[in-house]
Order: C-alpha cells, then sequence, then structure tokens
C-alpha cells in the first residue's frame, strides 16, 4: 500500500512540475494528509452523558490539587511541554505557521477522531484552567465545558469536532489538540525551522484518518491536491 502511495504521489509531483514550469523541484516539498470524517448527526444523550461524567471526574480530581505544577507528568504533563515549544516554533516562523492553519483546514479533523468522548482533556488541563480562571467554581467550569456542546458534531470523532472545527476556544483545549500535528507537518515544520524561504507545498490529501493510515482495509484514495501558497 505505502509503495502504491509512494508512486502515486510521484506521479502527480511530476505532472505538477511539467504544468508549472516556473516550479523548482529542489524548492517542492512533498506533503500527505489525511481527511477528517465529515459525516454530521444530533449528539445523543449517551455521548453528553459520558462526556459530562469525564467532566466531572477530572475536575474533582483537579480541586484536590492547589496549582497546575502539582499534576504528576504520567497525566500528559508532557504535551503542555510539547504544546508551549509549539507554539513557540510557530510564533518564530509565522510563514510556516500561516501553511499549517491552511493544511489543518484542508483537513478537518483527520487527528481529532481519536477524542471521542473525552475530547483529550485530562486533570492537569482542567487545573491550569482553574488557576487562569481562580474566581471560577467547579460547576462554572463544567457549564462553560458542557455550555460548548453543539446539538449536531461529527459521527465517530470528538465530541467537540463540528462541521467548521472544534467548538472549544483554544484556551479550553487539550494540550494534545493545541500541540498535536500530523507526521507530515512535523516533518515540514523540522526542515523548515529557521528558513526564510519556505518555498511551495505540494499537498495530497488522502481519505483515510491520521489514526487508520497504515490500515490495509481502509481506503487510502486520493480526494484533494493543493500548491501552497497559492498564486
Amino acid at each position: 500500500m505505502e509503495v502504491k502511495e509512494s508512486g502515486e504521489n510521484q506521479k502527480i509531483l511530476q505532472l505538477t512540475l511539467k504544468k508549472t514550469p516556473e516550479l523548482d523541484e529542489k524548492n517542492v516539498h512533498l506533503l500527505t494528509i489525511p481527511s477528517g470524517l465529515s459525516r454530521l448527526v444530533a449528539t445523543s444523550k449517551k455521548r453528553i452523558k459520558n462526556y459530562t461524567e469525564h467532566l466531572n471526574s477530572i475536575i474533582s480530581q483537579a480541586i484536590d490539587l492547589s496549582e497546575s505544577s502539582e499534576v504528576i507528568f504520567g497525566q500528559r504533563h508532557d504535551a503542555h511541554i510539547t504544546s508551549l515549544a509549539v507554539e513557540k516554533k510557530l510564533t518564530e516562523n509565522p510563514k510556516i505557521n500561516t501553511i499549517n492553519d491552511k493544511l489543518c483546514s484542508m483537513c478537518k479533523g483527520g487527528c481529532c477522531t481519536a477524542g471521542r468522548n473525552k475530547a483529550y482533556l485530562t486533570v492537569d488541563i482542567i487545573r491550569r484552567f482553574m488557576d487562569i480562571n481562580s474566581g471560577l467554581s467547579s460547576k462554572d467550569i463544567l457549564d462553560l465545558y458542557v455550555s460548548n456542546i453543539r446539538s449536531i458534531t461529527v459521527d465517530g470523532a470528538c465530541i467537540n469536532q463540528t462541521k467548521i472545527g472544534c467548538a472549544l476556544p483554544r484556551e479550553m483545549r487539550s494540550n494534545t489538540c493545541n500541540g498535536y500535528y500530523c507526521d507530515s507537518l512535523k516533518s515540514y515544520q523540522k526542515e523548515l525551522a529557521g528558513k526564510i524561504n519556505t518555498g511551495r507545498i505540494l499537498a495530497i490529501q488522502r481519505s483515510n484518518t491520521n489514526w487508520n493510515r497504515f490500515d490495509p482495509d481502509e481506503s487510502h484514495k486520493i480526494v484533494n491536491v493543493v500548491l501552497l501558497p497559492e498564486s
């Protein structure tokens, strides 16, 4: 499967170079990105109940801590460090950040499918939100999260995933959500970090999500091809 896809990608690259004479093959970055699920359904009472129970659990644990630094490292503390590092890197490289936003919008949540009814939210996220919003009670925080649930969500994905993106404000999302990028984008960020000329990107989007991309029984057909930055 990977060999077949790689061959298809190279054919598209060569065709693009042939049709766009001003392109330099040495300065074109070939990226393959996934696709988010798109089927919309009414948010069931069962999903809301499961999500609310999860929120109640992590909020009650967060209350027992005096500050976020007390959260044990095993509770995704590393994700917070990664999130801060990613934010710093992208602030220093606004061009790459613009490309990331474009490609993530094109993908529409290929990495959000594993969020399910927990939305990657953990104790440290809640405790950190409490530290920043010290005037809010535990009930206030629960009500804030629950109030952001939409009546229509993406089927089989995170409860907060909607047609137009995440229903949660960025400051309420998990570190995983704020700091995660698929392997293609992470490789691109690493390759281009600190460079002034970011070149062009040939983004080939396939129908698989970020988590079933190696499943031979899943469809991996090409659904979109975009050359960035667009001229």
